[in-house]
C-alpha cells in the first residue's frame, strides 16, 4: 500500500486505524509475506528422503524461489497462487525443512491482515470525512511546531512554563537556562527568495523527464522541498539535482507555485 499509493508506512497505519474506527475493516492477524532460505544440503539429497508426491511439491516450491547471491527468496502468496497450494502448507514445508536442518529459513515482509466489514461503504462520504480528519491533524501538527518556537522564545522560567501547559502549577525551577540568567531572543524569520521565471523553467524541465513518482503537485512539492517518499526512494531520485532545490522555501509556497505552473 505504501509503495502503490506513495504514502509513508506510518500514515498508512494511521489510515487503517481510522478505517477500523469507522467499522469499515477489522484487524485479523500478522503474518509474513516472504521467506528466505539457504540450502544446507544439495536439492537432490533433500528431495530423496520424500515420496514422489511430496518431492514434486517441494520441487515446485524451490522453482518459485528467486536466487540471490546467498539466499533464495520466495513470495509465499504468489507461489501459493501459481502452484495451487495453500499458503499454510508451503510455510509448513519450509518450516519442517528448517527444523530437520535441510534449509536455513528466515521470515521477512511482516504484514498485517484485515477483514472488510462493510462491503459497500459510502466511499464519497468516507473519503471526505477522512480527508477532513487528516487536514485537521496536519494543522494541529503545524500548530504544535509553532508552540515549540514560542517555548524557545519564552521570557520566563521554562520549566514552570512547560508544566503550566500540562496543567501543573509551581514556582521558578532555578535550574533552567532562563533561571540561570540566559535570556531567550525572538527567532529571526526565515529568509528566502521568491520563485520566478527561472524556477518555472527548471520545474518544466523536471516535469518533461516524466518521472511517475512526481505525477501529482504534492508529490512534486515534497520532492522539491527535499522530503523523500516511498515512490521517490524506489525510483532512486534522491540523487537528482532538483531534489531539495527549494528546501529553503515554505512548503505551502512551493505547492502554490507548482499548482500554478500545472
Amino acid at each position: 500500500l505504501s509503495y502503490k499509493h506513495d504514502i509513508r508506512p506510518l500514515v498508512v497505519k494511521t489510515l487503517l486505524a481510522y478505517l477500523e474506527l469507522e467499522n469499515v475493516i477489522q484487524s485479523t492477524r500478522s503474518f509474513y509475506s516472504a521467506f528466505k532460505y539457504q540450502m544446507e544440503k544439495e536439492e537432490e539429497k533433500i528431495l530423496a528422503r520424500f515420496d514422489r508426491g511430496r518431492a514434486e511439491f517441494l520441487k515446485s516450491i524451490f522453482r518459485k524461489a528467486r536466487k540471490g547471491k546467498i539466499w533464495f527468496t520466495i513470495d509465499i502468496e504468489k507461489a501459493s497462487r501459481e502452484i495451487c497450494e495453500s499458503r499454510e502448507r508451503i510455510v509448513a514445508a519450509l518450516t519442517y525443512l528448517d527444523e530437520i536442518g535441510d534449509l536455513l529459513v528466515k521470515a521477512s515482509g511482516a504484514r498485517q491482515g484485515y477483514r472488510l466489514i462493510k462491503k459497500q461503504p459510502d466511499f464519497k462520504g468516507l473519503c471526505e470525512k477522512l480527508n477532513r480528519r487528516f487536514a485537521r491533524r496536519e494543522k494541529q501538527d503545524i500548530a504544535r511546531i509553532h508552540r515549540m518556537l514560542l517555548f524557545a522564545e519564552h521570557d520566563g522560567c521554562l520549566t514552570k512554563h512547560l508544566l503550566a501547559y500540562f496543567g501543573e502549577t509551581r514556582g521558578d525551577c532555578c535550574h533552567c537556562g532562563w533561571c540561570e540568567g540566559i535570556r531567550g531572543r525572538p527567532l529571526s524569520p526565515a529568509r528566502y527568495t521568491s520563485l520566478g521565471e527561472a524556477d518555472a523553467k527548471r520545474l518544466q524541465s523536471l516535469r518533461a523527464e516524466g518521472h511517475q513518482a512526481l505525477g501529482t503537485p504534492r508529490q512534486l512539492t515534497r520532492f522539491l522541498c527535499g522530503i523523500s517518499s516511498p515512490a521517490t526512494s524506489r525510483a532512486r531520485l534522491k540523487s537528482h539535482s532538483m531534489f531539495g532545490a527549494f528546501d529553503s522555501i515554505p512548503f505551502h509556497k512551493v505547492l502554490a507555485f507548482v499548482e500554478k505552473q500545472s
